[in-house]
């Protein structure tokens, strides 16, 4: 009697434990695989920004002769956008602002920095200014003139950012009394390869120059549906319509900008001719770093 329950209690014992051993089988089965989760101490991989990055800087003053608000004054309303980080190729960041800060209308070049640049211009734009219209009311018995509230606005825009190049453009308007205001726009390009900001000779040969010329004339007669030889009846003076480095490119071609007065009246405003790929690339020079995106 006794041998039979050791017996039974180890039968019982047997499938109690195969019986855990299926359940915990069958649970492994059917329970949600867990997920492999990172230390917060470890460092993820950070993706690096393909292009450049860029920081904003706005600086709006007034200032009145003698800080009186009664009296002329002048305006300074500048709207920067440089280059602060991302993917600068081969150029350090310090020559990509330099660079910029050269571009700048006359007088912004006293420092590297951009904003150490617009600050140190706009101290010397009114002390200028200050200069040359004080004497005048004095003379005049301080006699307010529309004329002497002179104006400077200065805007940059980046136009192009990819294919390490980055492309931009300055807008400046100054009004200085007269009859109106002028805008004029420079376009840089620069090469994020070699460091260099591009001119009319990194592309095309010195004697391909005329042939760019006359393209650029009859695609403005496409432009304006019209032919070359009518654009003078337009105002336009085809003989001061030259490829120079006012350029910009895209990626469908290489636009060029001028300016009022370049090649045709203030009226006429601002003029872009593009010329696409297709019609260039075969008179690109052999070294010229825009095939980079001319070919694709």
């Amino acid at each position: 009697m006794r041998r039979y329950k050791i017996t039974l209690a180890i039968v019982c014992s047997l499938f109690w434990a195969t019986s855990c051993q299926w359940n915990n089988e069958n649970k492994e089965k059917t329970e949600t695989p867990a997920v492999e989760t990172k230390s917060p101490s470890e460092k993820q991989p950070v993706k690096q920004p393909e292009n450049l990055t860029f920081s904003k800087y706005n600086y709006f003053k007034k200032s009145y002769i003698d800080d009186n608000t009664k009296l002329p004054g002048c305006t300074i309303d500048i709207h920067i956008s440089y280059p602060s980080g991302g993917n600068t190729g081969n150029t350090s960041l310090n020559k990509l602002q330099s660079l910029f800060v050269a571009s700048l209308p006359d007088g912004m070049q006293e420092s590297h920095s951009p904003r150490t640049a617009v600050e140190h211009f706009v101290k010397n734009y009114i002390a200028d200014y200050q200069a040359e219209i004080k004497p005048y009311l004095k003379k005049h018995k301080h006699r307010d003139e529309g004329w002497m509230n002179y104006e400077i606005i200065v805007k940059s825009e980046n136009l192009y950012n990819a294919d390490l190049f980055w492309g931009y453009s300055i807008e400046t308007y100054t009004f200085t009394g007269g009859a109106h205001g002028m805008t004029t726009t420079s376009y840089n390009v620069v090469d994020l390869k070699s460091g260099k900001a591009l001119s009319l000779k990194d592309l095309f040969a010195e004697n391909d120059y005329n042939l760019i010329n006359r393209m650029l004339c009859q695609q403005l007669a496409d432009d304006l549906d019209t032919s070359v030889d009518k654009l003078g009846e337009k105002s336009y003076e085809t003989e001061n319509i030259i490829a120079d480095d006012n350029f910009m490119i895209s990626d469908k071609g290489i636009t060029w900008l001028f300016n009022p007065y370049d090649i045709a009246p203030y009226s006429t405003g601002t003029t872009r001719i593009t010329l696409p790929y297709r019609a260039i690339v075969g008179y690109l020079v052999a070294d010229s770093p825009l095939k980079r995106i001319a070919s694709k």
